[in-house]
């Protein structure tokens, strides 16, 4: 391998990569993460299922549910619900933080 050929191959990861970031910011990403994430949760849970078994119940039962229902699933399901968990978490201060920075036109004195 020459010199030449690891700077091409260096240098196009560089130009693939700064592309991307140009293209996609974060926000959009985590968006895109967490349809995916959602996607494949539903690839190994009928939500169907838990909503109407969880329609049974009352009060605190639903907390003791969930939570029973998430030990009972396996390790990749629960790693998904985690990882979505915390996404969307990342989304909501993200939002709020951008809702804080915003200054509306209509509170503003003319």
């Amino acid at each position: 391998m020459t010199n030449t050929y690891i700077n091409k191959s260096v240098m196009r990861r560089v130009y693939l990569i700064w592309a991307y970031r140009l293209m996609v910011n974060k926000f959009t990403a985590k968006i895109a993460a967490l349809g995916i994430l959602a996607w494949g949760l539903t690839m190994y849970v009928v939500i169907e299922s838990v909503m109407t078994n969880a329609s049974r119940l009352s009060g605190f039962d639903y907390a003791a549910y969930y939570w029973n229902a998430f030990l009972g699933t396996g390790f990749f399901v629960e790693t998904i619900l985690v990882a979505a968990v915390l996404i969307a978490a990342l989304i909501v201060l993200d939002t709020l933080s951008n809702i804080k920075n915003v200054t509306f036109a209509i509170f503003r004195r003319v």
